[in-house]
C-alpha cells in the first residue's frame, strides 16, 4: 500500500510544482503587459480625438468615413388587407382525393381527365 501511495504522490507533487511555476510566469507576463500599456498610454497622451479615430479607421479599412451617407430606408411593407393563405401539401392532397374521377372515353380509364385533355391526344 505504501508503494502505491508513493507512485501517486510523486506525479502529483511534480504536477503541483509545474503549476505553481506556470502561475508565477503568467503573473509576471500580466505585469509586463500592464507596464507596456501604461507606457503606450503616456506616450500618446490619452488623446482620443476625432482626427486620430479617422486615421485609425483609414489605416484599418483603407478608406475614410464618408461625409454624406447615401443610404435610403426600405419601402413600407404592405401587410394589411386580405392575403391568401398558402395551403400545405396535405391540404392539397385532401382536395384532390375528394374529387370524383371521370371516365375518359379515349383511354377508357378513370382519372382526373376526359377525352378533351387526355394524354393520348398529344401522341396523335
Amino acid at each position: 500500500m505504501l508503494i502505491q501511495y508513493k507512485f501517486l504522490r510523486d506525479p502529483l507533487c511534480t504536477a503541483h510544482r509545474i503549476v505553481t511555476l506556470l502561475l508565477k510566469r503568467v503573473l509576471q507576463f500580466v505585469d509586463a503587459i500592464k507596464v507596456q500599456k501604461e507606457l503606450l498610454s503616456t506616450s500618446q497622451g490619452n488623446s482620443a480625438s476625432g482626427s486620430t479615430k479617422n486615421d485609425i479607421i483609414k489605416a484599418f479599412y483603407g478608406s475614410c468615413i464618408p461625409t454624406e451617407v447615401s443610404v435610403h430606408s426600405p419601402q413600407q411593407a404592405q401587410n394589411k388587407g386580405c392575403g391568401k393563405r398558402i395551403k400545405g401539401g396535405k391540404e392539397k392532397a385532401i382536395e384532390v382525393s375528394q374529387k370524383t374521377k371521370r371516365l375518359c372515353r379515349k383511354s377508357n380509364k378513370k382519372g382526373y381527365h376526359d377525352s378533351r385533355n387526355c394524354a393520348l391526344n398529344s401522341e396523335e
